[in-house]
This record gives C-alpha cells, structure tokens and sequence, in this order.
C-alpha cells in the first residue's frame, strides 16, 4: 500500500518524539543490497535508458535473473572489447594521416626525412605471393601500402609509424621483404595513400557502428525481461527500505513519516482496508510542532515546470526551511532582469536563446534534470537579454531600430540617449541603484513575513532585518538622496534624522536584554551590560555598512552593462580602422569574432554576477535554510507533491 502510493517519506522511530522505549527496531528477513546491486548492473547495461517495456511483468527468481545479467554482460562483453580494438586502431589511422598531411608530398618527405619526424619510409622489394600474407601481417600497425609497378620488379613504398619501424621489419623479414635505395624521382603519391587511409579510417568506423548496433540489439533484445527483473530489484529494495523503518512491540508494528496533507485521506483509507481496520493512524500538523521539531519536516518545492531552472538554482544553495516562503518566482524575476541590464542586446540574446534551444531539444531524452535545466535557464536569460536589447536599442551592436526605453550605446559614448532620465554614465548607475535597493527591500520584506510565519516576534522587531532594520534602512536611503539633490552640501534637518535614524538605533539596545531575560543562560552581571553595549555597537556599525555595502553592489549591474557596450564599441573601431566603410572581408571577420568573444565573456560573467547577487545581497536578508528534501518511498523518483 505504501508503494502503491508512493507519497510517505518514512522516519526511524528514533527520529519522532513519539517513540517508546518498549520499541524495538524491526528486522527484514533480507538484506536489500543484492537487489541494489542487481539494478544497478541493468542501469549500466548500455543504451539501458533508451529501451522502452510493457507494463506486464514477468516474475523471475533472483539467481535466475543474475543468470540473465551474466548471459547479457558476456553476450555485449565481446562486441565491447571488439569495438574498442577498433576504435584504437581508428586513433592510429587518424594519427598517421594527420603526419602525413603535414608534407607537402611524399617525395619531399622521404627526401627530407629527420629524426624529429614522427614517420618512417621503407622502400624495397616484396614478391607477389607474399603480398597479402605481409599486409595480414602487419593489420595491426597502421601502414599504407603504396604499389609502383616497374619492369622487371615491382617495388614497394611502405609508409608507418616510425615508433613501429622495428617490429615492423621483423615481419617482413619473414616474407622476404628486400630493402631498395629510394629512387630520387620517386613519384608524388600523397593523394593515394591519404585516399588509402580515409578508406581505412571509413571502414573502421563503419565497423565500430555495426559492433554498436549489435550491442543496442543484444539489449533491445532482452528489453522486456530486464524491465521485469529492473522492476522487481527494485521493488524489493523499497520493501527492505520499508521494513527498516519499522518498529515493533510484541504484538504491534509501528512506522512514521510525512506526507503532502491532500493525500493524507486516500492513504489512511487504503492503510485500513490493508490491515481489515486493524490499525491506528495519529496525524501530526508540523505547524504544531516546536521550533526544533520543525527543523526535522522535510520540504518539497511546488513550483510551476517553467520554472525548473531557477529552482535548481535555489536548491543548489539549499532548501527553504518548512513554514517559510520559497524565492524561487522572486529569483526568476530578479535573475531575469539583472541579466538583461548586463547583457541587453536583442542579437546577442538571440543567439543565447537558439543555443539554449538547441541545448534544451538534444537533451530531451536525457535523464540529466540538471543539464535540462542548464539549458533552460539558457533560454530565459536569451529572453530578457532580447527584452533588454529592445528597450536599449541594441542588436548586435548596433543602433538598428529606436530604443523603447533609452540608447545605450549612445548614454555610454556620451551622446544623446533620447531619453530625460538617463543622459549618461551616471543615470545607467542610479538605474542600477535603484533595482538594487528594490532587491533589498524585497528580501527584508520576505524576513519580516518567514518571522511571522515561523513566530519570531522578537527577530521580527530586532533582527537586522526586522522592523527596525527596515526603519533605519529607509531612513538612510531617504538621507542619502537628500545629500546628493542639495549638491552634497546639507543632510536632512536634525528631528527628520532624530525620529528615522537615532530613534531605531536606541531601540536597538533593547534588543539583547529582551533576549537575555527571555532565555538567561547565566547570572546577570555588571559584564552583562558590558555585553549589551558591546552588541549594540556591533549590530549599528553591521546595519550601516552591511546595507550600503549591498545596495553599492548593485553598480556592478551598470558596470557590466557599460563594458558590454564599450567592448562592442571597441570592435567596431578596430573595424573601421582597417575599412572606413566596414565593408571589407577583415573587418566583417573583425566583427563576427568580436561578437562571439563578447556572447561568450559577458554572458558568462552577466550569468554569474546574477547569481551572486541573488546570493549573497537577496538571499542573505531572509533565507533559512533545510537539508531535508521530501524523499518518498516510491518507484519513480519525482518529487512534485506540494506539503
């Protein structure tokens, strides 16, 4: 019935405070590590993950399903050995003909010949009956054999390895190969023999396909029978999971786990008509449990499948604690648009976009979720680059159409950007200051709501980033501007600075009495209040620079976006240098390896600054992290109920 539902993320009885001393641990009749070791050969099988099977299965016995495993493996074992003997041989052909190409003819070489060159020229006699025997012989040394048919002897110009010189004479040796002097006028015979190794390289990848095919048939073969085996080994693993979390009385069976709450009906009715009522389910809301029991409660993401990729990206730093709000839709936004300020060119993205596309169709049938989401991901930044370039006037480069918004490139080069609120270099700043302020208010705004939510009321109203963090922030904000609209010259008057920064700061002090009274650890002494000052100046030095410090990195938002355009600049002049009128073969070559060098620089530096702003400047405000993920005891691994 567990199996059947697929949604209980079982515990050990030690892990739940309900559990009993006169609980003893259950112990499986059998060990499920052969059965773990059994699917795991199948999964290595190759091309095991592209075989499809019917859902009827076969019940085998286990020694008769590693009589299977052991029939597939020796019956693929041969076909695998051949087909790296091939591939080697490849390699070699390959080798040598990227040596040979090195000359400009043959003649040259051999005439030329040096110790530092990596090929050897025999030239000599061979007799004719002993021809086929000499080339079987030497099937395993990559050589071109090349034929001069000349009265009354023919010769033969034998062309190899120099490192396989030794064994090689040896065998000709034996049929009667006898070495001539290398005629001068040795004709040119380049393309024959480079003819002569493409048709070997050919036939030894055309090999190396059928040893390919004949694998994948070996397993498609037996494709319906090793779901059936797959299916069980791993059914039995699950059932050996199962039984070692149970506990046990002498005349009862106990387990515990969580499960999604929408599912916790269908469940409790299938578990009773299991036992024929026999049973007692006691459900426990995690909302009821203490502070630290909470940290037990596993958590599942329930975000749409569009947005994957930035679920990744917030589960690689870690889970969001149960109770709390999931970032990820923030994330997506904030990592959309910081991307597309850095990066905003409508060519560019769309070259970004096409490669993620491209990326995203070839890894359909990959199991890979990571690298599915990678080129997701790819896709979205492509998105709000191509956004960004619009609004910015921006393709490739060049000012094609009018920007939406402001241009760019004109803001930059200190041109009229056709826009009142951004005239220059210092507009694109106070843009980004802007969004960076945005971003942080956003993740105070999510602290103040996960204290709500998880009932820190004193950390709502005393934490860095509770109510009177947010207070004195805003102040400083609404300081800071003033400053800079009265020309740096006056800071607001004495009560607006009194009641918005001096007011929360003493609030502050009350902070770490509360704390002290609530839990008191130790006895209450004149270093107590010591301690207390010494905090409370910590804390206010840690509020002003810790928030001017994360809003002032924000800039490196514009500073990107200005070396994006400036780089792009930088091409364009070098092209207009070598032809004013840009028009000439090197200065398009000129233009087209500038944009790739600028795609692949400054998106992959737009792409990591974007994610270490989301890190360390809007995740640091808020973000309480879990290392519990919802794990069910399922056959298929997908998380996707919502707790």
């Amino acid at each position: 019935t567990l199996l059947k539902h697929g949604v209980l993320h079982m515990l050990r009885l030690a892990e739940w405070s309900g559990g009993a001393p006169a609980v003893n641990e259950y112990k499986p009749k059998y060990s499920g590590l052969q059965y773990t070791e059994l699917r795991r050969r199948i999964e290595a099988l190759p091309g095991w993950f592209e075989t499809t099977a019917s859902f009827s299965v076969q019940k085998i016995e286990y020694q008769q399903a590693c009589s299977l495993l052991d029939e597939t493996e020796k019956s693929i074992a041969a076909l695998q050995t051949r087909q790296t003997g091939l591939h080697k041989e490849q390699l070699k052909y390959e080798d040598l003909k990227r040596q040979l190409e090195l000359y400009g003819d043959i003649s040259g070489a051999v005439k030329s010949g040096t110790r530092f060159s990596f090929l050897g020229f025999l030239f000599g006699v061979l007799p004719e009956a002993s021809m086929e025997k000499a080339k079987t012989s030497l099937r395993s040394f990559p050589a071109v054999f090349l034929s001069l048919p000349e009265k009354p002897e023919n010769k033969t110009l034998l062309i190899i390895m120099k490192r396989d010189e030794t064994d090689i004479r040896k065998l000709l040796a034996v049929c009667g190969w006898r070495d001539l002097e290398i005629d001068p006028a040795l004709p040119d015979l380049k393309a024959g023999a480079i003819t002569d190794l493409d048709l070997k390289i050919s036939s030894l990848k055309k090999e190396k396909e059928e040893c390919a095919g004949a694998i994948k048939n070996q397993i498609f073969s037996r494709s319906e029978i090793l779901h059936s085996v797959w299916e069980q080994a791993r059914a039995k693993e699950i059932y050996y999971k199962i039984q070692s979390h149970f506990g046990k009385t002498s005349h009862t069976a106990l387990f515990a786990g969580w499960l999604p709450a929408d599912k916790k009906n269908a469940l409790e009715k299938d578990l009773k008509t299991a036992c024929r009522e026999k049973c007692w389910c006691e459900w426990h809301n995690p909302h009821d449990l203490s502070a630290l029991e909470k940290q037990n409660v596993p958590v599942c993401f329930s975000n749409p499948r569009i947005l994957a990729p930035f679920q990744m990206l917030v589960r690689n730093f870690s889970l969001p604690a149960y109770g709390t709000i999931d970032p990820t839709p923030l994330v997506a936004l904030f990592y959309v648009i910081m991307f597309g300020l850095m990066f905003g060119d409508a060519g560019h993205g769309l070259v970004i976009l096409l490669t993620g596309l491209s990326a995203r169709f070839i890894l359909a049938r990959r199991t890979d979720s990571g690298m599915r989401s990678l080129s997701e991901l790819l896709i979205w930044c492509g998105f709000g680059a191509i956004l960004a370039g619009i609004f910015f006037g921006s393709y490739f480069g060049m000012s094609l159409f009018p920007p939406v918004w402001f241009n760019y490139h004109a803001a930059v080069s200190g041109h009229d950007s056709g826009s009142g609120f951004v005239r220059d270099i210092y507009g694109i700043l106070k843009i980004s200051v802007y969004f960076g302020i945005s971003v942080i208010s956003a993740g105070i705004l999510l602290s103040m709501i996960n204290k709500i939510l998880t009932r820190n009321f004193i950390g709502f109203f005393f934490e860095k980033t509770g109510l009177l963090g947010a207070w004195m922030y805003f102040a400083g904000i609404y300081a800071a501007f003033y400053f800079v609209q009265h020309d740096y010259l006056a800071l607001p008057p004495a009560p607006v600075l009194i009641y918005s920064l001096a007011l929360p700061a003493f609030l502050f002090m009350f902070k770490a009495p509360l704390e002290f009274f609530l839990h008191k650890k130790h006895k209450f002494t004149v270093f107590t209040i010591i301690d207390f000052i010494m905090e409370w100046i910590v804390e206010m030095l840690e509020i002003a620079s810790g928030f001017l410090a994360n809003t002032l990195s924000f800039m490196r938002v514009a500073g990107l976006g200005i070396a994006h355009v400036s780089l792009m600049a930088a091409f364009f002049q070098i092209a207009s240098m070598i032809s004013p009128e840009g028009k000439s073969l090197y200065s398009i070559i000129i233009l087209i390896l500038g944009n790739i060098l600028v795609i692949m620089l400054e998106g992959l530096s737009a792409g990591i600054q974007s994610l270490r702003l989301n890190y360390y400047e809007f995740f640091s405000k808020f973000f309480c992290g879990s290392q519990i993920a919802y794990d069910p005891i399922r056959l298929e691994r997908s998380t996707d109920a919502k707790l």
